[in-house]
């Protein structure tokens, strides 16, 4: 066939290129960059590196993938967004669900949820209108997830390296540094009234635990409003607290093990809840208790403007001397991705 009867690369039907094995190489090129003939065969499992040329001069003369000639490897030059194709977008080296970006748009929800939460206490958290914003998350949140599983069940599908990490491990990974740096730099809460202890943060929990468990009388004497004459509560309170405090190190075992992930990321909501709870100073029957021994995490700054990390977000409005710093709201973001990383791993994506 001479170059004039060739059909021109415009009007090539992408979709009826796109199938069998040449899908499965066009999505192994998209997600490693570049290949050669024979890492292909290797990857895909294919007869011979006659059949995977076969594939790749069909997928160039339609324009579709071109080769560099300085290494002889292939890689993709043109975006197709047909058939299966369609449902995904394509990050770096990553093909990614479309409905993963509505899980995304979901987190920030949450994330605004809880803000507004901690801005305006009991008023929005018992209004009608917040639950029902809350329920339509929560319900969402799980018909994208679903939806997700679908999409990535009709990948074409090739052999993997055993150790490479899928998305679900990704977001666990980013997930659990984020509550890392929440919990180890960032400050939850600015204060200014405390005995001059002016940042709420986990890393002032930590440098506040010698004198906690050696001195618990000085916390009694110190914030009489908030600890009964209990110093057997102040060691219990403390302990838990170190659960929350290294919950992120709980996530980072979700690459291991995706349900232990799960824990750590329910803690660390769990955590960032308790906060919201103390700062807003909302009255929630016994479960009280709880919040009243956050004043644990008040210290001075360890490293002047440095350690923690003080980045005021917002100020209670019940509270002039209280302001709200980054720490708390990363810690929503840094649980709630874990969380969501922890589910796509349970459902193998």
């Amino acid at each position: 066939m001479s170059d004039s009867d060739k059909p021109k690369k415009e009007d090539i039907d992408h979709e009826k290129i796109l199938q069998g094995k040449a899908l499965k190489i066009y999505w192994y090129l998209s997600t490693h960059r570049r290949a050669g003939v024979r890492k292909i065969q290797r990857a895909l499992k294919l007869s011979s590196p006659g059949t995977v040329s076969y594939q790749i001069d069909k997928l160039m003369d339609a324009g579709i993938i071109s080769k560099n000639q300085k290494d002889g490897k292939y890689y993709v030059k043109k975006e197709v967004k047909m058939g299966i194709l369609g449902f995904y977008f394509h990050v770096g080296i990553f093909m990614i669900p479309r409905y993963s970006l509505y899980l995304v748009i979901n987190i920030m929800g949450f994330v605004g949820y809880f803000f507004y939460a901690i801005l305006y206490g009991n008023e929005f958290i018992i209004n009608p209108g917040s639950f029902l914003f809350l329920f339509s998350l929560i319900f969402s949140t799980f018909v994208f997830i679903f939806e997700s599983k679908k999409v990535w069940e009709r990948r074409p599908t090739y052999v993997s390296n055993a150790n490479e990490m899928k998305i679900g491990k990704h977001i666990v990974l980013v997930g659990s540094l984020i509550t890392l740096l929440s919990t180890f730099y960032f400050s939850f809460a600015q204060v200014t009234n405390f005995d001059g202890r002016t940042l709420s943060s986990g890393i002032g929990f930590l440098f506040n635990l010698p004198e906690i468990w050696g001195n618990p009388q000085y916390w009694i004497d110190t914030f009489p409003y908030y600890y009964p004459n209990d110093t057997m509560l102040i060691y219990l309170y403390s302990i838990l607290y170190l659960f929350f405090i290294f919950s992120g190190f709980i996530q980072l075992v979700g690459l291991k093990s995706k349900y232990v992930g799960i824990f750590g990321s329910c803690l660390t909501i769990a955590f960032g809840i308790v906060l919201i709870i103390y700062f807003n100073d909302i009255d929630i029957g016994d479960i009280g208790r709880l919040n009243r021994f956050s004043a644990l995490f008040l210290s001075s700054p360890i490293i002047e403007g440095i350690l923690p990390l003080d980045i005021p977000i917002v100020n209670i409005i019940s509270f002039a001397y209280l302001t709200i710093s980054l720490g708390t709201i990363t810690l929503f973001i840094g649980g709630s991705l874990g969380l969501v990383g922890g589910i796509l791993c349970i459902i193998k994506v």
